[in-house]
């Protein structure tokens, strides 16, 4: 800034070198009043220009703050849009969401109906069942006694059959001593028929041949079975 100062000069008084030398003096006055005045506002201007000048730099800086920020602002404001956005999706995703869990809910309800009403069918059945068991029970307990007074019974003829058992048993075993004394007898008398054969043999090869007719006439009581042995042989060889 350019500051001009018109200082006009104050018109003579008088035409005397008195009066000339005291108006020059008092210009000088004047104007050192003037300067000093000039130079204070001088240096006012100039202070004011420094502060208006950091102002102006503080001013810009702010601008550029203020413009930083506001970028920043943008970009949180995109950044913001952008949250708003995945939240709006979020958002859609959290009602089908809720929506098709209510759905479930509302089946989960229908199938809770559905299991009471079978619940308490069970709960019927269960009651039917436990009054069943018990007449089942009484039952049980008096065909238990009937049962055990039978066992008792046949432990009785056990003990009965076990007695009979063992006097089989015993008579049983004198039958088999019976049975092999007779064994052994008869294969003694099989022996001695044996050895009567063999000797019956030897006797009829020594004899000499008579007649029929001869020996039915000297027949006695030994001869006799000896030949009713001979025809029994003859019989079974033809």
């Amino acid at each position: 800034c350019f500051f001009f100062l018109m200082i006009r000069r104050p018109p003579r008084s008088t035409h005397c070198i008195s009066s000339a030398a005291s108006d020059v003096y008092k210009r000088q006055n004047e104007n050192s009043s003037l300067v000093h005045k000039i130079k204070s506002t001088e240096m006012d201007y100039k202070t004011e220009l420094a502060q208006l000048r950091e102002a102006n730099l503080s001013q810009i800086e702010s601008t550029h703050l203020l413009e930083k920020k506001l970028e920043d602002a943008d970009n949180t404001n995109e950044k913001l849009n952008e949250t708003i956005r995945e939240n709006e999706a979020a958002i859609i995703s959290l009602r089908n969401t809720i929506k098709e869990l209510q759905e479930k809910h509302e089946e989960a309800t229908a199938n809770n109906q559905l299991l009471q009403v079978s619940l308490d069918e069970q709960t019927t059945l269960c009651e039917q069942y436990q009054s069943d068991l018990q007449t089942l029970q009484k039952e049980f307990g008096l065909v238990k006694e009937h049962i055990q007074d039978q066992m008792q019974d046949l432990k009785a003829q056990l003990a009965t059959e076990k007695y009979k058992a063992e006097d089989l048993a015993s008579a049983n075993n004198n039958l088999s001593t019976i049975i092999t004394n007779l064994k052994a007898e008869k294969e003694e008398m099989n022996k001695r028929v044996r050895q009567l054969e063999v000797e019956l043999k030897e006797t009829f090869d020594k004899l000499d041949p008579v007649s029929y007719t001869h020996l039915r006439a000297h027949e006695t009581g030994r001869n006799l079975v000896c030949r009713l042995l001979l025809e029994k042989k003859k019989k079974k060889k033809k």
